[in-house]
């Protein structure tokens, strides 16, 4: 069940009231800056947005404060009252509708999720059958091997493939000198130049 909406301003003057005490005794502890409307995941909103979500909003009157009353007395009773009737309205609305969903999110359903682990297990398959298995580490290839066609790599190309830290490294170095170092040679952001590997 939701919190109603005194709770919730009540836990929000209690949370607003944490963070002016962390900021005044120069705190840095992690107070609570939001709050969860409802149990899905994801769905955390800042405390005021929380307050113009509940009772705000449910204690709207057509055309505002404005044009409601010029006698202050009607308007200081709708001020004190407002929280009061929005949670009326809000208990109301509860009770007129038909059925309350959890609102999971869609991928978190059963259906998506059996789909997903039924993909995972044929791409799965998929490779450890027409490909060579790359999660069978009894049979692991002594040479470079390509998973998809199952060819062995050329000496030239393990020899370049091998070499690739090192051309790293000397392209980091490179880079560092000609533009971070003292004697910058080139603009820090020139673009990099491509390097064949």
């Amino acid at each position: 069940m939701h919190d109603t909406p005194q709770s919730m301003l009540r836990k929000c003057v209690t949370w607003r009231c944490q963070l002016h005490e962390c900021f005044r005794t120069n705190r840095t502890e992690r107070t609570h800056e939001c709050y969860e409307r409802s149990e899905r995941t994801f769905n955390c909103v800042p405390t005021d947005q929380a307050l113009e979500q509940s009772i705000n909003r449910e204690a709207k009157s057509q055309g505002g404060v404005i044009g409601y009353t010029l006698r202050k007395g009607a308007l200081v009773r709708w001020l004190l009252t407002r929280h009061i009737t929005g949670e009326y309205a809000e208990r109301f609305k509860e009770m007129c509708t038909p059925t309350k969903s959890k609102n999971t999110h869609e991928e978190l359903g059963h259906a998506r999720v059996t789909k997903d682990q039924n993909d995972v297990k044929v791409i799965k398959e998929y490779i450890k059958e027409q490909c060579q298995d790359p999660f069978d580490l009894e049979s692991v290839a002594t040479s470079l091997v390509n998973i998809t066609s199952g060819q062995v790599a050329s000496e030239e190309v393990k020899e370049s493939m091998k070499g690739v830290p090192q051309k790293g490294r000397e392209m980091f170095n490179q880079f560092t000198k000609e533009r971070l170092e003292d004697e910058k040679k080139r603009n820090f952001w020139d673009p990099i130049p491509k390097t064949v590997v």
